[in-house]
């Protein structure tokens, strides 16, 4: 829950991001306000299959948004501190690095498998 008065400070979902859009909210509200955990559900979603297929964007188009949300909130953070910036632009170039090559790996993997046992076509042992 926010008050309207801090949705108001920060803007509200940026359409650039589709459904990842609270991701990027989020972290400008913890930028301005104090933000708590509440280790309790408040709404459920069914299962990623059971969405509308407009959520899912396939894992490289969802990867480059988180990438972009995060790169963007960095910038915003550290403004003004133009050291720190270099080091966080640095730190992120490693996290793409990492992320998208685990990512890779994982999918390899998956088409490995898929190659030795085609009877589990499909599966990928996530």
């Amino acid at each position: 829950m926010v008050r309207r008065s801090a949705y108001e400070a920060v803007g509200l979902f940026d359409g650039r991001f589709g459904f990842l859009a609270d991701v990027d909210m989020w972290l400008r509200l913890a930028e301005r306000f104090d933000v708590a955990y509440v280790s309790e559900p408040l709404i459920a979603f069914g299962a990623r299959d059971q969405e509308p297929r407009q959520w899912h964007y396939g894992w490289l188009r969802e990867q480059r948004i988180v990438e972009r949300i995060f790169w963007e909130a960095r910038r915003r953070h550290f403004r003004g501190r133009p050291c720190r910036l270099a080091l966080e632009v640095a730190r992120h170039a490693l996290y793409v690095v990492a992320a998208r090559g685990y990512k890779g790996l994982v999918a390899a993997r998956g088409r490995l498998r898929a190659r030795r046992h085609p009877e589990k076509e499909g599966s990928c042992g996530l």
